[in-house]
């Protein structure tokens, strides 16, 4: 039998056997150095506490293809069965681009995961209680109805009216899967233990949700100013991305309150994260479409300059808000005090504040319904002919 001794102690309270600078983990295994580097007084062996995500820029454009695909789908099947023949060109086109969608989309996803097997594997077993399975399901069978409703269109457009058919009845799960590929990415980082995603519940996933469908239709806006739309179908279209603004605006300023008003987030407050978020997001990204399509909408006239620009503005603060997602979430992953702060089970009071829930955390998803309800009622609004 050996021996066993104790290892001398170092300075830092440290057996000499562990006393390895954190680096060596990182670079042993081919992984980037923390961003922070961890204090050993708060985490174990200096090391963060939670191993960063793997996503990157890919899985920004990932989550803005999903966004332009998903979100038009589910206008074009709102549209089509609206019954107005004035939209159908929208139709056309929402199809179109939910076909691209469904190519480009997987093709990011897969290569983001490093290995492609992984992509079939977890096609394999289903997990209801899994977000990641449920959204690998959904983008695949958006792919398949996607296909099969354009494929309807193609007909249509060739003179088969029999295409007609085909395109109602596959253009609503292609619709269903459209509009939960566009609300799964925020669920997904939600259920992780990253501080900055999962301090967002639950208003990440309706961020997310409405990013989507105001990009979506920042796309299909585009492709209106190519086609003959009547100025009935570009109305409706200029009030739906109304609606999908005003939503993501009140959920952004109600992610960032969370981030900046729980103190949970050290790593946010102060850093180049935050103003992007606040300067890149929130300002071009959201108010300037925002106030363009209102003006639009109040002047009841088309407007193809403002409308080029706020769409062109609206999809990039929309790839925006998925890459400062991302960053931040990884950023704080590496934050040894960001994690334990948020593993508390309840915050710690700031000094003069009682401790508990804020009453205003609890009216935040009422007055998301409250908006979108008004957003409802704006979209159905029809405004009187001039004299």
């Amino acid at each position: 039998m050996c021996s066993l001794q104790q290892p001398a102690r170092t300075d830092q309270g440290h057996t000499g056997s562990h006393r390895m600078d954190e680096s060596f983990f990182w670079v042993k295994e081919g992984k980037d150095l923390p961003a922070v580097p961890p204090s050993p007084a708060v985490s174990y062996y200096g090391l963060p506490p939670v191993k960063h995500s793997h996503y990157r820029w890919k899985t920004a454009l990932c989550f803005l293809s999903e966004a332009l695909g998903g979100a038009p789908q589910v206008i074009a099947a709102a549209l089509h069965f609206s019954g107005n023949p004035e939209v159908r060109e929208l139709v056309r086109a929402g199809r179109y681009l939910a076909l691209v969608s469904s190519f480009t989309s997987p093709a990011l996803l897969i290569s983001e995961l490093h290995t492609p097997g992984r992509w079939f594997n977890m096609l394999r077993i289903f997990r209801p209680t899994s977000s990641m399975s449920i959204g690998n399901v959904s983008l695949t069978a958006f792919g398949i109805f996607s296909f099969l409703t354009a494929a309807g269109q193609l007909l249509v457009d060739l003179g088969h009216t029999s295409g007609r058919t085909a395109g109602a009845i596959f253009s609503l799960p292609a619709a269903a899967a459209g509009g939960m590929i566009c609300l799964y990415p925020g669920t997904e980082l939600e259920k992780t233990c990253t501080p900055l995603w999962a301090g967002s519940s639950p208003l990440l996933s309706p961020l997310f949700a409405a990013t989507g469908l105001s990009a979506g239709a920042a796309a299909m806006s585009i492709a209106a100013q190519r086609l003959v739309v009547s100025d009935r179908g570009r109305d409706l279209l200029n009030r739906f991305s109304l609606l999908a603004l005003c939503v993501q605006l009140t959920a952004a300023l109600l992610v960032e309150k969370k981030w900046y008003g729980d103190k949970v987030i050290d790593s946010f407050m102060g850093s180049r994260h935050a103003s992007m978020f606040r300067l890149g997001v929130i300002g071009p990204g959201i108010l300037f479409p925002l106030v363009v399509r209102l003006a639009g909408v109040l002047s009841g006239r088309p407007l193809p300059a403002g409308e080029a620009a706020a769409s062109a503005a609206t999809i990039a603060g929309g790839l925006m808000l998925y890459n400062v997602a991302l960053e931040a979430g990884n950023f704080s992953a590496e934050n040894s005090s960001d994690y334990l702060e948020h593993a508390r089970s309840e915050p710690l009071p700031e000094p003069g504040r009682p401790s508990g829930p804020r009453p205003f955390d609890k009216i935040d998803a009422i007055g998301l319904s409250l908006l979108a309800a008004a957003g409802v009622a704006l979209l159905f609004w029809k405004r009187r002919p001039r004299q």
